[in-house]
């Protein structure tokens, strides 16, 4: 789209302006699993990776295949959710305030594939650490208030990482159970 009184500018201008600015893109690291960084430093077999990578392929097909199926069918939500990285608050760079005034903040984020709505649950260390009943309770209020609003679903369902102590648990899979059951 181009206006009649404005000018089309370049990529290079635009990094210029950026550099000028002191502006920078921050683009975060992408989290990999035990088994693809035991690889990469070769305490892994190739055959058990090459099984990793196509077990990761099938889950994201499978992904895939859900979100079609939610965007056809209002019956059916899949969400997405992660723990993003632990912020220190507040963000200081002296180094002996640092040591005695930093505070843990989590954020736990909860995606909607079907509509993209995304939902951050935020705490600090005296509020809550990283317990598995955390998790549980987060999760088991976002699908209540989910449900509450869109109570034609019938079908929902919840990917996330191999995370232990966050995702896979028998914690979680009580209170779950426990969810569909009221």
């Amino acid at each position: 789209f181009r206006s009649n009184n404005s000018n089309e500018l370049s990529l290079v201008y635009f990094k210029k302006q950026r550099k000028n600015k002191n502006i920078f893109i921050h683009k975060p690291k992408k989290d990999q699993c035990d088994l693809c960084i035991g690889y990469k430093t070769k305490n892994i077999l190739q055959e058990d990776y090459e099984k990793h990578l196509k077990r990761k392929d099938e889950a994201r097909k499978e992904k895939e295949n859900d979100k079609k199926i939610a965007t056809e069918n209002t019956e059916v939500a899949v969400f997405t959710m992660d723990l993003q990285a632990v912020k220190l608050a507040p963000v200081l760079h002296a180094s002996a305030i640092y040591y005695k005034t930093k505070l843990c903040v989590h954020n736990f984020t909860t995606f909607n594939l079907k509509n993209k709505d995304v939902f951050c649950y935020l705490w600090h260390e005296a509020e809550g650490g990283l317990e598995a009943s955390v998790f549980a309770t987060i999760i088991t209020k976002h699908l209540s208030n989910f449900l509450e609003l869109n109570p034609q679903t019938k079908t929902i369902v919840l990917y996330s990482d191999g995370c232990g102590y966050q995702n896979r648990n028998n914690i979680l899979s009580n209170a779950l159970f426990h969810f569909v059951n009221e």
